[in-house]
């Protein structure tokens, strides 16, 4: 590991020191290829000028009309042209200037540099070039004339055309090059950033797993660099504690279902003079709502469904102590589902938190004379299916057990006959949702019930949970579902 990230962070330095060189070389190029071109252009001025001075010096020695015609024909614009005499102890005497009003700083120039080859220097704000050659001696020596091996021709040209042509190069120049550099640095820096954006993505993919409490893959720890090494070890430390937490908690829960499951009595049983089946399903490992089975020494059954406030540990916690109290309150005397209810209100407000109450639905039956008596406590209205086909609606009798203080219910009496139906539910159940956030709701479950009127309380049930299952197919659930069927058949069902 430690190899690798030596490599890469070699790697790395080496990508910069890319960088930095293409840039020092490319500026070197640069300058390089435009001092080559200056010097290029010099050059070609040059053996233009002593050129055009040969011709002109071989035009003066001919004949000097002849020079002064085909100068004045062949001279160029901003092209200066002196002839000059030996000079004796001063400046050389002027013989003849294309043009004739030749500057005074060109011409003062041109005369102090008569004697040299070559000269280039600023004249104000230009650039000037100067050549000076001997006149070729191909004419005969003329009386009183300066003898040609003596005379000089002397060409002067300003160089801005040059000047301009050089930094028109230079820009262009400089122009591609800087684009050229620019992109084989944004290629090179891609490629750097791909390299290191690769694993920090990966990491960020590992993250985003634990954030979704995905711990179960290990993080890699060798990435290549010293830095992404130390940050993936956090990580995989951050994990590793996390999974061992979660497979702790999972456990703790796991074991909390089962003793919670314990709490309650089997779903399908027969009671004499009672025919029972019940569907339960927590949202979580542990839910809220209850069910309870009581039969008493009097022959009395009593059913209940109830839902704690809250989700998870805490309701489930809450579900547990109201399940011990009714089991306490139902084996504690005659007392009726009125009284009942109202100890176990007590008890809540006694634990002095405001949100700790229960939704609850207590019947009564006594399976030999059909009576029955109930109380409900803010909790979603059950059914009675008559069999003469009729439905009744048990409603609420008083509020939320827990929720207030000194609270009163009702207990209404029914006289039930052989083959009439309770159906007992928790909220969970009308209002699971499909796929497009639409409720089961309870004209749903009217409609499903009379369809299983004629079933058994176990066969009801199933279709239930078959039909339940279709319509919150592909959603994770949402809240707590307990079904209970209850069929009063009489002492002789």
């Amino acid at each position: 590991m430690a190899s690798r990230t030596r490599t890469a962070s070699l790697a790395v330095k080496l990508f910069v020191t890319i960088n930095a060189i293409l840039v020092v070389v490319s500026a070197a190029g640069l300058a390089l290829d435009v001092l080559r071109q200056y010097r290029s252009f010099h050059r070609l001025m040059y053996e233009q000028l002593s050129k055009d001075a040969r011709r002109w010096g071989a035009a003066w020695g001919e004949n000097r009309q002849r020079f002064i015609d085909r100068v004045s024909s062949d001279r160029s614009e901003g092209q200066f042209v002196m002839f000059v005499g030996p000079a004796a102890g001063g400046a050389p005497p002027v013989l003849a200037t294309l043009p004739t009003d030749i500057d005074a700083d060109v011409r003062r120039a041109m005369l102090d540099h008569a004697g040299e080859s070559h000269f280039m220097g600023r004249i104000g704000e230009h650039d000037l070039m100067v050549i000076s050659m001997p006149v070729p001696t191909t004419a005969p020596r003329r009386q009183g004339d300066a003898a040609d091996a003596d005379v000089r021709v002397v060409l002067a040209e300003f160089l801005d055309p040059l000047g301009k042509i050089v930094e028109h190069e230079i820009i262009s120049r400089v122009g591609f090059a800087v684009v050229t550099v620019l992109w084989v640095m944004v290629i090179i820096n891609l490629l750097l950033a791909r390299w290191v954006a690769r694993p920090v993505q990966r990491l960020t993919a590992a993250a985003e797993r634990i954030g979704r409490s995905e711990y179960d893959e290990p993080i890699p720890t060798d990435w290549g660099t010293r830095e992404l090494n130390r940050l993936a070890e956090s990580f995989e430390e951050a994990r590793e504690q996390l999974h061992l937490g979660e497979m702790t908690r999972q456990a703790d829960l796991a074991r909390a279902r089962r003793t919670q499951l314990a709490l309650l009595p089997p779903l399908e049983r027969q009671i004499p003079g009672m025919a029972v089946a019940g569907y339960y399903r927590p949202a979580n490992h542990v839910g809220g709502d209850l069910y309870d089975f009581q039969v008493g020494s009097d022959g009395k059954v009593m059913a209940v469904v109830g839902d704690a406030s809250g989700h998870g540990v805490a309701a489930a916690l809450m579900m547990a102590m109201v399940k011990t109290d009714l089991t306490h309150l139902a084996r504690g005397g005659p007392g009726g589902l009125r009284e009942m209810a109202a100890e176990l209100n007590g008890e809540l407000q006694a634990l002095g938190e405001p949100m700790d109450f229960v939704s609850l639905l207590a019947v009564e039956v006594d399976t030999a004379t059909g009576r029955a008596q109930y109380v409900n406590g803010g909790h979603p209205p059950a059914l009675l299916q008559r069999a003469d086909g009729t439905t009744m609606m048990i409603d609420s009798t008083g509020p939320l057990v827990g929720a207030l203080a000194d609270s009163d219910w009702q207990e209404p009496v029914l006289e039930l006959s052989p083959g009439d139906r309770f159906v007992l539910y928790t909220d969970g159940l009308v209002d699971a949702e499909n796929g497009d956030g639409e409720p089961f709701g309870a004209d749903r479950l009217d409609s499903l019930l009379e369809r299983c009127r004629a079933m058994s309380p176990a066969q009801c049930v199933n279709v239930c949970k078959v039909e339940l299952a279709a319509w919150t197919a592909g959603t994770a659930a949402a809240d707590d579902i307990t079904v209970l069927v209850l069929d009063y058949t009489g002492m002789l069902g």
